[in-house]
């Protein structure tokens, strides 16, 4: 018995029916997907330009021959009275913070990105001399900005407060980056505007030879080789 027309009509939209679904089906999914892609496209474009404006706006502060000269007339002084609050809360005067001992004294100007740089170098030559040598950092911030910086950082020694430039003033630190060494008289064995990889060998060898103790191998892997400087401090 042949079938209406009108009921073969009906049965064809019927069976389209499914295959339209799927074509519906097929073109959102591929619309989501490049939506989707466009988006992850865009996300990591806007992250790397975040990184590069970082990067740019990260500026490097050269040593200039100025600052060599100036700290080349501090070597050989004698500094007394070198006295601060630590990042405990507590009362470091010399005797304390030397024992006897040499001390390295760094300096760090609050917020500065170039003190977060070099701190890990200052570590190593710490860990490499430790029980030869003392280290202390001064910051230019109060009791709170220097347990901060201790704590962020994991520093392995005393973090001086120094908000009123005091130490900074007497030991004629002008950015933070700067670094002292004073033999366990207090006087200037060593005085650097910043850091390089042959600054921190010098160091070493200098703490070598204050300890008479032979100079050991130092990893300045990282550390760049011209000298840089941190943040000035604002004096």
């Amino acid at each position: 018995m042949p079938i209406p027309l009108h009921q073969i009509r009906t049965l064809s939209r019927s069976s389209r029916t499914p295959w339209l679904i799927l074509v519906l089906l097929v073109c959102a999914t591929v619309g989501w997907s490049l939506c989707r892609s466009a988006s992850l496209d865009v996300a990591r474009t806007q992250a790397a330009l975040s990184r590069t404006t970082e990067i740019a706006n990260k500026r490097v502060h050269y040593v200039t021959p100025r600052q060599l000269l100036a700290s080349n007339a501090m070597m050989d002084r004698k500094l007394s009275a070198l006295s601060a609050l630590g990042d405990d809360g507590e009362r470091r005067d010399w005797p304390e913070l030397s024992a006897g001992q040499p001390v390295v004294f760094v300096f760090v100007k609050e917020g500065c990105p170039c003190n977060v740089d070099f701190e890990p170098f200052f570590h190593r030559v710490e860990r490499l001399y430790r029980g030869s040598v003392r280290f202390a950092a001064v910051i230019d911030g109060d009791v709170a900005a220097a347990r901060a910086y201790a704590e962020e950082l994991n520093v392995p020694y005393p973090v001086l407060a120094d908000p009123e430039h005091a130490l900074i003033r007497k030991f004629g630190a002008e950015n933070g980056g700067y670094v002292a060494l004073l033999a366990g008289d207090g006087t200037i064995e060593g005085f650097w505007p910043g850091c390089s990889a042959d600054g921190l060998r010098d160091l070493g060898r200098r703490i070598a030879r204050l300890g008479e103790i032979e100079e050991r191998p130092l990893d300045v892997s990282g550390m760049t080789r011209p000298l840089i400087t941190g943040c000035p401090f604002e004096l």
